[in-house]
């Protein structure tokens, strides 16, 4: 089932896109075609990135009402996804209160939860005032569930002008505006906002209308049978506790400030310019899904206690309880502030997780030992786990190699305290996904960490939630997915026992998502940057070799932990092509100055990949060759290579180099249909420059295109997954002669025809003719193409078949005929005379006024 994914043909034709969007840009019309483009084309690589930035930039009250409209109707719920992603890019007071008008016409749930979303996003006073009227709206209704669930939303408003709003909603007779109005004020910590919380915290009596119900139900941490407390204390005491925890981290701030070397400063700039790593970060931020137990599993729910399973946590959350402190096991005696500890247990204190990097305990001889917070009166595990003060945490770091093919890798590490999966349990558990984004800091795939092994994928067959990848936790054992599931590994050892083949069983793996989901866009968890680790100063946790959790089951942390040897079946291949096919060893994930990083973790892995055996996997040796201008002879088999650009395909490489700037074609012709890329750089990693299908005689592809200085690859491959056959691929100059350019005088006309010794350079496998003119002063012109074939005009900048494109046209003429009106300056310009068809020949005429 996940491989028929790249047998998934798309068909999305991006030239006539252009065309059709050219025509309308400008108009009245053309916020209205964007908005028919996105939800009604499959677009793939950077496109829709270009269609919401221009929506954003254009879009009126009369495009928003259309999107509302569609949201709104049940008919178009297919739509819904498309319509609410291009919703997101807008914003402003007016925008909110046109979402609020349409809050009562929603008709379900969901649509209500989309539109409050909307809203509570744009963090402003009218955004405030909306979304707790719709909260105190809802409970009148009688949607009490969906009141308070809306009231996570409230979390999201930080900005200084809310904060009076906020105070103010403090003093509302209605109990659920006033616990909207107290989740806000956790971001305002200062002394007034303290007075409040502390008064308010022993003179709310009142319950939330329908909170014993949503109580009930498993979704506070509040009893229902509890007659004393209420949702609004419960909130209250949350509040109470973020604001003492963000005032903790601001002392603890000014303490290593004042304790810090003289390089603090520079170190602390560094950090303030990678700012945009923690936008990237949060764009992609991951929604995470929680599975129930299955088959067999875990289910640690209780009243007090929210969820299924363990949750990624902040590691800082480890030394929280006063009573109960892990320990790290010290191999050796070592001297620290003057004292001698070990050889053996030592107790970390409350907030002390940050020594076990110092360089006297972070040696890998040393772990940490999570057993007294479970062990002595506590019956389970997860007994000991919930006295934690449990904080859900995502960490990340951004890492930017420009020479990779996604030169932009961000990674996402979860850190859970136990690992309950039947006989695989163990103390600590770190996984990961990383999202690759293009040169265009678009997403292209997402590499998932399941268990010992990785699965990638790329961005447009997991479904993402606008851009956020849904990542489905396998109950117990923490697995990352990109698709829910259900999986039985057969005939499994059994690690504990003295013999552990002596006898094998079967494990359920339940990654289904259906109990919980955190998204970092509602506040439900926080990121954090590991790079502010790294960077900021040296001694911390992130530097810690040791396992997590116990001496000998448990992981090491994101810096150190590698792959292991053990592997169940999955989509990865073992060997790897990077290494001439030699079979995979631990790998760092992480990354760090011995291997590169994120890149080789996930190198070959997943569904664009044949590499499931020895036989398959081809060294890179055996998958590019060197071409001049020549034809060279290939084929495709089931022993070649696979194509890094076009999932399920086999293809062969071919680079060369040019020492000036040269117009050049590639064809490659077969029997079998043809698909042609052309790369940056040598090797298969090169950017895409350009890529065709069928531009040349038939199902044969051409690229015609002038290069720059330098080297190139090209890519020969196939339309269809897995198809083989024999091929040639050859290289020609592409010299235009002085037949193909010609001047043309103002007011005049002239004849011409189309042959195949003159190339179009801005439409692959057509044919064109090139007309130069220079204007002494700005002016108004107008340029016509006429012929008996469908014609296509572009007028370009500069002299020559080179210059970039002022305008073009298709239609704008009579009939098929085209036509240019344009005021243009002085200067020189360039008109390129061709045809929408490929190939096609014929008699035309060229005019400008």
């Amino acid at each position: 089932m996940i491989l028929a994914f790249s047998n998934i043909a798309y068909s999305f034709d991006k030239e006539n896109a252009n065309l059709k969007w050219d025509a309308v840009r400008g108009t009245l019309e053309e916020s209205t075609f964007l908005i028919d483009l996105f939800i009604r084309e499959k677009m793939p690589g950077e496109y829709p990135q270009l269609v919401k930035q221009r929506f954003r930039e254009i879009a009126t009250p009369t495009d928003a009402a259309l999107l509302l409209d569609k949201l709104v109707d049940p008919g178009q719920r297919n739509q819904h996804i498309f319509v609410y992603t291009l919703l997101k890019e807008l914003e402003g007071d007016d925008f909110v209160r046109l979402l609020h008008t349409y809050f009562d016409r929603a008709p379900s749930r969901d649509v209500r939860n989309k539109l409050f979303n909307l809203i509570t996003r744009q963090n402003c006073v009218v955004s405030f005032k909306v979304a707790t009227k719709i909260i105190g709206s809802l409970q009148i209704r009688g949607l009490n569930d969906e009141a308070i669930a809306f009231l996570d939303y409230m979390v999201r408003f930080n900005h200084p002008d809310i904060r009076q709003e906020a105070i103010n909603g403090v003093s509302s007779a209605s109990t659920i505006i006033r616990a909207a109005s107290y989740v806000a004020l956790r971001n305002y910590p200062d002394q007034e906002v303290q007075s409040i919380i502390d008064n308010a915290l022993s003179t709310e009596t009142a319950k939330i209308t329908g909170e014993e119900n949503y109580q009930r139900y498993g979704n506070s941490s509040v009893s229902p049978t509890d007659t004393k407390n209420s949702l609004t204390i419960d909130i209250l005491k949350t509040t109470r506790k973020e604001m003492e925890r963000t005032r903790q981290r601001s002392d603890n701030q000014r303490t290593q400030n004042t304790n810090r070397e003289p390089r603090f400063e520079a170190q602390v700039h560094a950090v303030s310019a990678g700012s945009s790593d923690r936008a990237l970060a949060e764009t992609y931020a991951p929604q995470l899904r929680l599975s129930g137990p299955g088959a067999v599993g875990v289910n640690i729910w209780d009243s007090n206690y929210k969820y299924t399973d363990y949750i990624p946590i902040n590691v800082n959350d480890l030394t929280s309880n006063q009573n109960r402190k892990i320990n790290i096991y010290l191999a050796n005696t070592i001297t620290y502030n003057g004292r001698s500890y070990g050889p053996g247990n030592v107790q970390l204190g409350d907030g002390t997780i940050d020594i076990i990097g110092d360089t006297v305990f972070r040696s890998s001889s040393n772990y940490l030992d999570f057993s007294p917070i479970w062990d002595g009166a506590l019956t389970f595990v997860s007994d000991g786990y919930k006295t934690l003060s449990l904080n859900p945490t995502v960490y990340f770091k951004v890492t930017k190699d420009p020479h990779r093919e996604y030169p932009i890798a961000i990674q996402y590490w979860f850190f859970y305290f136990y690992n309950d999966w039947l006989v695989f349990d163990h103390p600590g558990d770190w996984e990961t996904i990383t999202v690759f984004l293009n040169a265009n800091a678009q997403p292209a795939e997402v590499a998932y960490s399941t268990h010992y092994e990785a699965n990638r994928a790329s961005w447009r067959n997991i479904s993402p939630i606008g851009n956020h990848p849904k990542v489905y936790i396998s109950n117990g054992g923490h697995g990352s997915y990109y698709e829910s599931g259900n999986t039985t590994y057969s005939n499994i050892c059994v690690p504990k026992l003295p013999n552990p083949c002596a006898m094998k069983i079967k494990i359920n793996d339940n990654y289904e998502g259906e109990k919980k989901k955190l998204n970092f866009d509602n506040g439900d968890y926080s990121l954090i940057d590991l790079n502010r680790f790294e960077n900021y100063y040296d001694n911390n946790w992130i530097w810690f070799k040791g396992r997590w959790g116990d001496k000998n089951s448990a992981p090491q942390g994101p810096l150190f932990r590698t792959d292991g040897h053990e592997r169940f079946w999955s989509l990865h291949p073992p060997f790897d092509p990077y290494a001439n096919c030699s079979e995979r060893e631990p790998t760092n994930i992480y990354g760090d100055n011995q291997d590169p990083g994120p890149w080789f973790w996930a190198s070959g892995y997943g569904l664009n990949t044949p590499w499931e055996n020895a036989r398959d996997c081809k060294p890179l040796t055996q998958c590019v060759d060197s071409i001049g201008f020549n034809t060279k002879q290939g084929t495709w088999d089931s022993s070649s290579c696979a194509s890094m650009h076009r999932s399920g395909r086999y293809a062969k490489y071919y680079t060369f180099t040019l020492s000036s700037e040269q117009a050049v074609v590639i064809d490659l012709k077969s029997s079998t249909d043809t698909y042609l890329f052309l790369l940056n750089d040598s090797g298969l990693h090169g950017s895409v420059v350009e890529r065709d299908d069928d531009g040349g005689d038939g199902r044969d592809s051409r690229i015609t295109r002038t290069l720059s200085a330098g080297t190139y690859t090209i890519e020969a491959t196939t339309y269809s997954s897995k198809r083989t056959g024999d091929f040639s691929v050859s290289l020609a100059k592409n010299d235009t002669s002085k037949s193909c350019i010609d001047s043309i005088n103002f007011n005049s006309s002239v004849l011409d025809s189309w042959e195949s010794s003159c190339a179009s350079t801005h439409r692959s496998g057509k044919y064109a003719k090139y007309y130069t003119f220079t204007l002494s002063s700005s002016r108004t012109v107008t340029i016509n193409l006429q012929s008996s074939t469908d014609t296509y005009l572009f007028l370009l900048r500069g002299y020559g078949q080179n210059g970039s494109v002022i305008e073009r046209d298709d239609d704008g003429g009579s009939g098929l005929n085209s036509r240019i009106v344009r005021y243009l300056s002085a200067g020189s310009y360039t008109i390129e005379a061709t045809t929408y068809s490929s190939r096609a020949t014929g008699n035309f005429s060229v005019s400008i006024q």
